[in-house]
């Protein structure tokens, strides 16, 4: 029933082999751990998101979604998963065009799309997504960012400066140096230059001799430390033309404001 011990040699290297199983499966379980952490930290950080987080199949079924997407649309999480991204397209032909782009090019970025809110009223994102080749076929992630304010607010400025381009009285922007920065097709028909004469121009050339006075005085007060609010400043006065005649005007001056409320011109 008894046994010889084993040689100390051999005894040590049986050690040595247990101690090297126990720190692997030490090390393992510390990087398992981490992961889980790490894996923790980056969905908090996700559903933290105020950009919108989404996973779509190719057919466009909605496997997981954050609460930056659902609120962008107006949902809850859960009334998104299962859904067919197609069906949140105001227009789903353009779903097609991305799902081709990103077949060929494997990502996009960028790109404009308008979608459905619940309220039926339409959110424009930006989208950017890469394909994610999985077992199971391959996954569009895809992050949205809500740009409907920008949108609209480019809308409305491309829609303004239409009205203005148009307008049948002239309507010309100075800067602070007195140049011409900008020059409407009522300034081209009221005074006979056209815009390329003009910008990069005082627009003191619209001022006859005997009234530049009255030009200068006005844009003085409106620059004026003591003047009240943007405007307007109203002076009736004489503009000269291109042909060297004048015809009577009534200047309307109002300053114009930058993005940090510093003025920029008239």
């Amino acid at each position: 029933g008894f046994h010889e011990p084993r040689p100390i040699r051999e005894r040590m290297h049986l050690l040595m082999a247990y101690g090297a199983q126990a720190g692997l499966a030490l090390e393992r379980a510390l990087l398992e751990k981490s992961l889980r952490a790490s894996e923790q930290r980056y969905r908090e950080f996700l559903e933290l998101s105020p950009d919108g987080v989404v996973e779509s199949l190719f057919d466009g079924r909605i496997l997981t979604c954050n609460h930056g997407m659902a609120r962008i649309l107006g949902y809850e999480p859960e009334e998104l998963l299962g859904r067919n991204a197609k069906d949140l397209y105001v227009d789903p032909t353009q779903r097609a065009r991305l799902m081709r782009m990103l077949q060929e090019k494997g990502h996009f970025e960028g790109m404009k799309v308008s979608l459905w809110r619940k309220d039926t009223t339409i959110a424009v994102v930006s989208a950017t997504s890469r394909l994610r080749l999985e077992p199971d076929g391959p996954v569009n992630e895809c992050i949205v960012r809500d740009v409907t304010q920008h949108h609209e607010a480019e809308r409305g400025m491309r829609l303004l400066s239409c009205i203005t381009m148009q307008s049948p009285d002239a309507i010309l922007c100075v800067d602070r140096t007195g140049s011409i920065t900008a020059w409407n097709q009522g300034a081209r028909r009221m005074f006979g230059w056209n815009s390329e004469e003009v910008l990069g121009k005082s627009w003191l050339i619209l001022a006859p001799e005997n009234c530049r006075e009255a030009y200068e005085r006005l844009m003085a007060t409106s620059a004026g430390s003591d003047a009240q609010g943007p405007g307007p400043w109203i002076a009736e006065t004489l503009a000269k033309r291109t042909d060297g005649g004048t015809l009577p005007v009534r200047l309307s001056v109002s300053v114009l404001k930058g993005e940090s409320e510093a003025d920029t011109g008239w």
